[in-house]
């Protein structure tokens, strides 16, 4: 709201209202680590989830040596068990990084 000066707190403009709701925003889905905990969970329930991730990551296997070595290391700390719960969040931000990564190498290649 400081950066748009004054008619960021005027009622004639959208600004006020979406900052009264922005707290909203925050939780709607969930709070990050319930998120990260229902990754695990949903794994934990249909293990085969987690081989259709890896076989998607797959596709990008020899793209790029980084990515590979990135997807290596997050399927060792996968098999990893001990105290999953409290590295969810970093998994599962590991997820989402070698995704984008897989489908960048192969829908976006370097020229």
């Amino acid at each position: 709201m400081e950066v748009i000066g004054g008619s960021g707190v005027m009622e004639t403009h959208m600004m006020p209202r979406l900052f009264r709701e922005s707290p909203i925003n925050a939780i709607w889905e969930g709070s990050g680590n319930v998120q990260c905990l229902d990754i695990l969970r949903a794994i934990e329930k249909q293990p085969e989830v987690l081989d259709a991730y890896f076989a998607e990551l797959a596709k990008a296997q020899g793209a790029d040596a980084h990515l590979d070595r990135f997807i290596h290391h997050l399927q060792r700390s996968m098999q990893d068990t001990q105290a999953l719960q409290y590295r969810a969040r970093q998994l599962a931000d590991g997820m989402a990084l070698a995704l984008q990564g897989a489908l960048l190498v192969q829908h976006a290649p370097l020229m």
